[in-house]
């Protein structure tokens, strides 16, 4: 389940956007996107940059769970990369809504702010990504959390 609110006060505008399924981030994210553009000429959500911002990606890699399911980012090409899978119970119902199953794919997310760990994870069209955010960096300047539709914890290892 995802959701996302923009209040423009200016405009008068509220968008709300709120969605039941596992992958709703990749609906809203693109919704939103384009529905501020086109209607209000504001842009949305931060694009993919033209010249990736530079991390220390050893900082971000790792394995990340939650109840619903788990993250991994890995670094592929020289490229951090995330894989969300969801848990074994939510698999039927993930079916059911459409979402995709299993280990899914590791798709590439780029840093857009590196001072607030703010990353786009690319879903492949023009101006849109799913938004992937890092929190609370530890003593080696790893970090505990990432959110990406939902929050998620660092953990050791798988199991």
């Amino acid at each position: 389940m995802h959701s996302t609110l923009y209040v423009i006060p200016r405009r008068k505008v509220v968008l709300a956007v709120l969605t039941n399924s596992r992958t709703g981030a990749l609906l809203h994210s693109t919704l939103c996107t384009e529905l501020l553009d086109e209607y209000f000429d504001l842009q949305g959500p931060a694009a993919l940059p033209e010249v990736p911002v530079e991390v220390d990606n050893e900082l971000f890699v790792g394995w990340y769970r939650a109840p619903d399911g788990e993250v991994s980012v890995e670094v592929r090409e020289g490229r951090l990369h995330a894989r969300s899978t969801p848990d074994p119970g939510l698999a039927g119902w993930d079916r059911l809504m459409g979402s995709p199953t299993g280990g899914g794919q590791a798709v590439p997310i780029t840093c857009v702010d590196s001072g607030r760990s703010r990353f786009l994870m690319d879903v492949g069209g023009a101006g849109s990504g799913v938004a992937v955010q890092f929190y609370e960096p530890g003593p080696d300047g790893r970090f505990a959390l990432v959110r990406l539709g939902t929050l998620y914890e660092r953990r050791p290892s798988r199991g």
